[in-house]
């Protein structure tokens, strides 16, 4: 259970790194960001999808 919850938080926090790629905050720090977000974001689809498909 607290791996989702941490892979949630992962998810929020790859989707506030994009937001910050596009706006250009710093070119190497986005990109850093974007690449956990390109791990994260498919990580954090798969735990709601488990959890829709389990009935929490």
């Amino acid at each position: 259970m607290k791996l989702i919850h941490w892979l949630r938080i992962a998810g929020l926090a790859s989707i506030i790194g994009l937001v910050a790629f596009f706006l250009g905050n710093g070119l190497g720090w986005s990109l850093a960001i974007a690449a956990i977000a390109i791990v994260a974001i498919p990580l954090w689809a798969i735990t709601v999808w488990h959890k829709r498909h389990r009935g929490d």
